[in-house]
């Protein structure tokens, strides 16, 4: 699914409840640039097999909700730009993601300057080299839970 709906920046909206995501590895860039639609529901997504979720909802700037409790994201290594530039979204909820796999957490949430809420007290970092810029121009986050953070194989910086 790589792709999919790259630069669709005149969408609108999208039902997605009848798509099949058992056996998909990659959804990077999926709905990047997808402009104008303000909410997705992912929730009939099976995520189990996905690794690669680089840039999935990147600079889909009018975003505004975006649940994503039903992810499994135990087997993904990447979650580089996943949400760059979501300028809209004020609140994500990632505490049930499982990232004991990733390895690169580059630029996450990058230009989210929106952003006063974000749970990621759960998130795993000991395997990730990269943290670099992931909270860059994050202006409005009014606090964040970082304190289970594990550094010690970061090679490049937040």
């Amino acid at each position: 699914m790589i792709g999919m709906f790259y630069n669709c920046d005149a969408l609108t909206s999208l039902n997605l409840d009848n798509f099949k995501t058992k056996s998909v590895n990659s959804m990077r860039r999926m709905f990047e640039g997808c402009n104008k639609l303000t909410s997705l529901n992912l929730s009939s997504f099976d995520t189990s097999s996905v690794t690669d979720i680089v840039g999935l909802f990147s600079n889909c700037k009018s975003l505004l909700s975006l649940n994503l409790n039903n992810f499994n994201t135990s087997a993904v290594t990447v979650m580089d730009v996943m949400f760059i530039n979501c300028s809209s979204l004020k609140y994500l909820d990632l505490n049930n993601f499982d990232t004991s796999s990733v390895t690169s957490f580059h630029g996450i949430f990058k230009f989210c300057i929106s952003l006063i809420g974000l749970k990621i007290d759960n998130f795993n970092t000991s395997l990730s080299g990269n943290l670099n810029q992931m909270f860059f121009q994050c202006s409005s986050l009014i606090s964040l839970n970082i304190v289970n953070f594990d550094h010690s194989s970061v090679t490049r910086n937040i």
